[in-house]
């Protein structure tokens, strides 16, 4: 009796069970399908497309030097009797910094001095006492340390960026510990190449506000890293990881919905991309979701505090502004 009873209970909730996965009948006895409950909307983060500067750069290296420098030569042959000064020492005009003896006056010998011809620091000094010099030999370089410049050579594509009043970055010293930023503007551009590598010289003067005069950097002889833009222009850029299909399409949310849309793209910049086209300043771009979302479906926009920044800058390395 008990072993019937069992089977009776089991027939009976195996037809409750059937009874629940069998597409429904409307009044006319057609089959239906059964309607999910409503789909919860997914989460996402967004940030709002803004439109920045960019420009791809142009790179030269150079070193400091003075804007005004001095040389010194002799004028007639000799020997120089006496060095009065040191490099590095400070000098000022008509101060005596060669003795040279002359050759060939025999009895109408006369010492010949050669004094500084300007105030300032004699920067390179090339000769030592007891040298034998020929006439017109340079003796040393003085420079007055009032202003400083940087020579760098470019292509002849690159002077269609570089022109004479081109403002243009300049690091001081760089990757050493007297690194320093400032500006730079083109004083002179070559009108012809070198004949042996085809780069035109460029002079650029380095200009230091007064309230940071560059000390640290500003050294003769050091390095500079200048840099130009190329190409400047008003683009969007968001973060790599916001694309999808192969840097092809972005997920943007319209109507509470979202929606793949195509894109072009230009160029790279670290981690972020430049947008060509597809999107404009209305456009939400979807930047993270608990789910991917597909083509319609329903999302639900997180409120953060990020929402209404605009979209990261481009790194310091390549694209950034000056």
């Amino acid at each position: 009796m008990k072993a019937s009873k069992s089977i009776v209970v089991l027939f009976l909730l195996q037809s409750v069970l059937w009874s629940g996965c069998e597409p429904e009948q409307n009044q006319s006895g057609e089959v239906t399908q059964v309607k999910e409950d409503d789909k919860k909307p997914i989460d996402v983060f967004v940030k709002k497309a803004q439109k920045q500067k960019l420009y791809t750069p142009l790179e030269f290296a150079g070193l400091i030097k003075a804007s005004e420098e001095l040389r010194i030569y002799t004028q007639l042959s000799g020997t120089i009797k006496r060095v009065h000064v040191d490099e590095g020492s400070k000098v000022v005009k008509g101060q005596t910094l060669f003795s040279v003896t002359p050759n060939g006056l025999g009895l109408a010998y006369q010492e010949h001095q050669i004094k500084a011809p300007k105030s300032g620091v004699l920067i390179r000094l090339e000769v030592e006492n007891g040298q034998h010099v020929a006439a017109h030999q340079e003796l040393g370089l003085v420079t007055s340390y009032k202003g400083f410049e940087t020579i760098i050579y470019g292509t002849e594509s690159d002077l269609a960026y570089i022109k004479r009043g081109t403002r243009l970055q300049v690091v001081l010293s760089p990757s050493t510990p007297f690194e320093e930023t400032t500006s730079g503007e083109v004083t002179q551009v070559a009108v012809s190449p070198d004949l042996e590598t085809l780069a035109y010289k460029i002079k650029v003067k380095i200009l230091c506000a007064s309230h940071e005069p560059c000390r640290k950097g500003l050294k003769i002889g050091a390095l500079t890293r200048v840099e130009a833009r190329q190409n400047e222009r008003l683009s969007y850029l968001i973060p790599s990881k916001y694309l999808h299909k192969r840097a092809t399409k972005i997920i943007v949310v319209e109507d509470n919905k979202a929606k793949w849309k195509d894109v072009k793209t230009g160029e790279v910049f670290g981690d972020q991309t430049e947008l060509i086209s597809g999107i404009d300043e209305e456009s939400i771009i979807v930047s993270s979701y608990a789910k991917r979302p597909t083509e319609g479906e329903s999302v639900h926009i997180v409120q953060n505090e990020e929402e209404q920044k605009p979209l990261s800058t481009a790194p310091d390395q390549k694209s950034t502004h000056l």
